[in-house]
């Protein structure tokens, strides 16, 4: 607070203040040097035309990705650079490329067709024709409703009367400096056109190149994006068009014409994933001519010849890096990236060889002007961008810090700044601010020597979709510049005309030595950059796998979870497999529980345990609560809210489940417990059995039924612990079950009920033992209407 005695004096001292702010260090020698480096002697075409030409394109785990990272290695590495590597991350999924295209229409009148195949599409094994037939299929109905029966209207396609390509002008750029007010949810993005926009179908995915948003398959028109919808909807979609024995799927490039195709994926990295049939991207005006020769009923036949190559041995991506090491502050690091990686109907030239070469090209023009910096200066060329941030994420998790958790690492407080460049190959305008205002004096010093190159823009605002997200997102100072958009929403972005002629010199070399001029300033500095306040932990919502909640001893116990799209916080369920405690694991016999709990909007975790005989009882009801303690633990990880979970059991996990639910532990404690078909009086089964079952004998090391023996079962029994205080149970049966008498969930719940307990016995009538069963009759899948009512009505 500034405390004024006089008015004469406040204002003296508020003089003052801004005085300091404004003194920002500009090294005006090193800004010449790096200019004339810059423009006498460029080198940013050179890398380009290896980045596009001679590698392109770009899909991570493809050859043609791994060929460019291995050039820029040894790019850095002639250069002087230290600590130059590939460095792992993953498990990224399957590579592809495309090895031939080929597409022709033979009927009404020969006409080759301009197009390419999507990612992760098979190909057709030689030539294949066929009639093709109209089926848009945009929604889960679609599917059953038109199978091939609807017929879709090409659409109109404008006359370009106006240039494709834009520049900024001055009155666009000073309304991007003004802040709009929060109502306005201005922060998303970009708010030019030519940057990224605010839906995108996950990160290069559809919606960054304009502003114009269609409606996405699978995602409900006016809710925001949910990738894992998509993501479901697609799986689904490509089963369906394989078990229709479609031969090649043909759609209509994107918003584009002109010999534009506009397309990414039909298939995913993800080995769990479906593969697609052979599918293509056509140009709009061919698209359209087919269409209309259909709906004419006038005979169509098109050829295809697609050979794609699926790359098993690239589980796993990596990143790229090199150092400029500094001086004084060299422990602490300034660095510039871009995302190395592209889709695959160009080369990657704009998106995004462009900031990869200008990224190459800064960190080149840095060690050629001998300028000494004073922290060390790290480039990194990401990979996995256009399936998420993958590569950028994987490394600041491993380096700085984990979003979902802002558990930091000591790497985390080293880091003076992160510049990024992602936006095609425009000149740099500005820079973004991310909602910082405190680097605001900072970076309108440091842009000053370049406004006679166009560069003056300074914006509160953030902008997505790209690689500083993931700085931003630990709290890590991370910017992207303002770009002219030129032609990339109009033409270049993830189509066919993603190429080195669309890449403008003069633009790169200013690019270039902006940034170079922002790094090296921030290496200089005796400060790094001011940083906002550390953000909350930031869970990501989807599937995630193989987490580890517990080691005991030698032994990894996992689970997998799903976290709900939305804030949050969820109620929770913990699904624990059945399989006679001996077989089975977090994926097995429980699968059918996990739509209807997505669908009713739980956070739910699928969990392994120690199974028999090699381990004995309690070590499998240990297992559980220990799952139950890391869910507690770190329910603000997976957005759960810690006193609204539920164990939900099947068979010998309803034993378990059952079991945790009556010790009713406080560090275990749950709200709501459904065992389905579980052994909950291990004695009385025996004894009405005159045996012992072998399941029984592995998990509990007894074999007769002598008193002993008897005494062994009954301690591992959950009746047994029955007692005032337990949490409510839905006990969920079949009343066919040869495996667990129906009386076994009657008896439990007729004991919980005597001690003021609270119970169900939901009957399902003729079913047999075990969901997985219950799947083949709809009669008997009526048990999840009811188990998520009962849940939401328990959990509330």
């Amino acid at each position: 607070m500034l405390l004024c005695l006089t008015m004469k004096k406040c204002a003296g001292l508020l003089l003052g203040a801004v005085t300091l702010l404004a003194e920002e260090k500009v090294d005006l020698t090193a800004v010449h040097r790096i200019r004339t480096e810059a423009f006498q002697n460029s080198k940013v075409m050179d890398h380009a035309f290896y980045l596009t030409d001679v590698y392109g394109p770009r899909l991570t785990g493809s050859p043609g990705l791994k060929a460019a990272a291995e050039w820029a290695v040894r790019q850095f590495t002639a250069w002087g650079l230290a600590n130059t590597r590939l460095e792992k991350w993953g498990p990224f999924g399957r590579g592809w490329s495309q090895v031939k295209f080929s597409a022709h229409l033979k009927e009404p009148q020969y006409a080759p067709l301009i197009g390419f195949a999507r990612p992760w599409s098979p190909g057709t094994n030689g030539p294949v024709s066929g009639d093709p037939i109209l089926a848009p299929i945009r929604t889960e109905a679609d599917m059953g409703r038109y199978k091939g029966k609807l017929k879709d209207a090409p659409r109109e396609l404008p006359m370009h009367s106006t240039a494709e390509a834009r520049v900024y002008t001055e009155q666009d750029l000073e309304k991007e400096t003004m802040a709009l007010l929060p109502s306005q949810n201005s922060y998303a993005s970009g708010a030019m056109g030519g940057g990224p926009q605010p839906f995108r179908g996950g990160p290069g995915g559809p919606g960054r190149a304009g502003n114009q948003q269609p409606q996405i398959p699978g995602q409900e028109p006016g809710q925001p994006f949910n990738p894992e919808a998509m993501r479901r909807f697609r799986n689904r979609l490509n089963q369906f068009l394989v078990d229709e024995g479609v031969l090649v799927v043909a759609t209509a490039g994107g918003r584009a014409d002109g010999g534009t195709v506009r397309a990414t994926a039909a298939g995913s990295q993800d080995e769990k994933s479906t593969l697609p049939p052979p599918s293509v991207a056509l140009t709009p005006e061919h698209y359209n001519r087919i269409v209309r020769l259909l709906d004419k009923k006038i005979p169509v036949t098109l050829e295809f010849d697609i050979q794609n190559k699926f790359h098993e041995d690239a589980k796993d991506a990596f990143n790229v890096s090199a150092e400029l090491p500094g001086g004084d502050k060299r422990d602490e690091v300034v660095m510039l990236g871009a995302h190395l990686d592209s889709w695959t109907g160009g080369t990657g030239a704009t998106d995004n060889g462009a900031g990869s070469a200008v990224v190459m090209e800064a960190i080149r023009i840095l060690k050629a002007t001998e300028l000494k910096p004073r922290r060390t200066v790290r480039v990194g060329l990401w990979t996995g961008e256009e399936q998420g941030l993958l590569g950028s994420r994987a490394y600041v998790k491993e380096h700085f810090a984990d979003r979902e958790t802002m558990e930091l690492k000591p790497e985390h407080s080293k880091v003076a700044g992160y510049f990024n460049l992602d936006n095609g190959s425009g000149k740099i305008r500005g820079v973004y601010l991310q909602s910082n205002d405190m680097v605001r004096p900072i970076f309108e010093a440091w842009l000053s020597p370049f406004k006679d190159l166009g560069a003056t823009t300074i914006t509160i605002r953030n902008t997505g979709g790209t690689d500083h997200q993931s700085f931003d997102a630990v709290g890590l100072p991370g910017f992207q510049f303002v770009q002219d958009p030129l032609e990339y929403s109009t033409r270049t972005h993830h189509t066919n005309m993603d190429v080195f002629d669309r890449l403008q010199k003069p633009d790169l070399a200013q690019a270039a030595a902006v940034m170079a001029s922002f790094v090296y300033h921030t290496a200089i500095r005796d400060e790094p950059l001011p940083r906002k306040p550390l953000p909350k932990p930031q869970p990501t919502s989807g599937k995630k796998e193989d987490i580890e909640f517990s080691k005991v001893g030698d032994v990894s116990l996992k689970l997998d979870a799903w976290v709900p799209q939305g804030e949050g916080p969820f109620p929770a369920a913990i699904v624990v497999h059945g399989g006679g405690w001996q077989n089975g694991d977090k994926q097995t016999y429980v699968k059918p529980l996990f739509e209807p709990l997505t669908g009713g909007q739980f956070a739910w975790f699928t969990i392994n345990y120690r199974l028999s005989p090699q381990y004995k009882h309690p070590a499998a009801v240990e297992d559980v609560e220990r799952a139950v303690e890391y869910v507690r633990k770190y329910a603000a990880r997976f957005k759960v809210d810690p006193n609204r979970i539920a164990l939900i059991g099947e068979s010998a996990g309803g034993h378990l489940v059952a079991m945790v639910g009556a010790r009713n532990r406080p560090e275990s404690k749950v709200q709501a417990v459904v065992p389905f078909y579980g052994v909950h009086d291990i004695e009385a089964r025996a004894v009405a059995r005159k045996e012992v079952s072998k399941n029984v004998q592995q998990l509990l090391g007894v074999s007769d039924l002598s008193p002993k023996s008897l005494k062994v079962m009954r301690e591992a029994s959950p009746i047994t612990y029955v007692k005032a205080g337990m949490p409510p149970f839905l006990f969920i049966h079949g009343t066919k079950d040869e495996s667990v008498p129906f009386d076994q969930s009657t008896r439990m719940c007729d004991k919980m009920k005597e001690t003021g307990n609270l119970c169900e016995v939901f009957t399902v009538e003729d079913a047999p033992h075990g969901v997985d069963n219950w799947e083949k009759n709809p009669a008997f899948t009526k048990y999840k209407v009811k188990m998520i009512e009962w849940l939401k009505a328990t959990l509330k």
